[in-house]
């Protein structure tokens, strides 16, 4: 059974700029997922799609900030 207080995952001061595309970017972005919790990301449909799940997934390395996954530092 999980802890229902550990965190899953948390972004802190995520900074990422695409090398390609000079207005897709991620300025800031924080947050934290606890078990039980569901968030969405909503974007502008007129904006480049930002890939925030390839940095917390590991694919792409943040510019700055960093990302824990159950506490060990996931970037």
């Amino acid at each position: 059974m999980s802890d229902k207080n550990q965190e899953i995952l948390r972004v802190e001061n995520l900074k990422w700029r695409s090398e390609t595309h000079r207005y897709c970017s991620i300025l800031h972005a924080d947050f934290l997922l606890m078990p039980g919790n569901v968030m969405i990301i909503q974007q502008d449909q007129q904006e480049l799609p930002v890939p925030i799940a390839d940095i917390v997934e590991g694919i792409l390395d943040p510019d700055e900030g960093r990302v824990l996954y159950c506490g060990q530092d996931w970037s």
